[in-house]
């Protein structure tokens, strides 16, 4: 990343969504969970830390070489418990290199500043932003194996709303 003072400074925040449980199919390891898509916003903000310029992008089972073109991008990757677990997720799809790229991890964050202590998502949203998730982990597995219209939908919903979350 250059060190332009006048570029804007690119934080990207990202979740994903995986195709199974440990429980299913002998699932024993994070990498073998799969990957049915991946939420990612791009965010650019200007030296005063105002947001100039925002989007939010979708990235499905087998279309995830363009995201790792954004991450390259990025000055800091954001994403909540993504470095136990998102990373490692995504060990049989990134370049070998995506976890050395600036990560940020919200929940290691919030651990390391209460103690070792720290809580899901969706009870941090609850408690700060008077909202929660929109559906569950469960639910998304199942979306993408039902794999029709309207659960592929549903499945897109959560996982922005996620990636959404972490923006506020």
């Amino acid at each position: 990343m250059g060190s332009n003072p006048t570029e804007p400074t690119k934080y990207y925040f990202f979740d994903l969504e995986t195709k199974h449980w440990f429980d299913e199919h002998g699932v024993t390891k994070l990498e073998d969970l799969g990957v049915s898509l991946m939420c990612l916003y791009v965010r650019e903000v200007n030296k005063q830390g105002i947001e100039i310029c925002g989007e939010m992008l979708t990235f499905w089972d087998g279309n995830f070489e363009e995201a790792w073109q954004y991450f390259r991008r990025a000055h800091r990757i954001i994403g909540f418990n993504s470095i136990k677990f998102d990373i490692p997720v995504l060990a049989n799809f990134a370049p070998s290199d995506f976890e050395k790229l600036n990560h940020f991890d919200v929940y290691r964050e919030i651990k390391k500043s209460n103690d070792g202590f720290a809580s899901s998502l969706n009870s941090i949203a609850k408690l700060t932003l008077g909202r929660g998730k929109v559906d569950s982990a469960e639910n998304a597995t199942l979306y993408w194996q039902r794999g029709d219209k309207e659960s592929l939908e549903l499945l897109e919903k959560y996982c922005r709303v996620d990636v959404e979350i972490q923006l506020t």
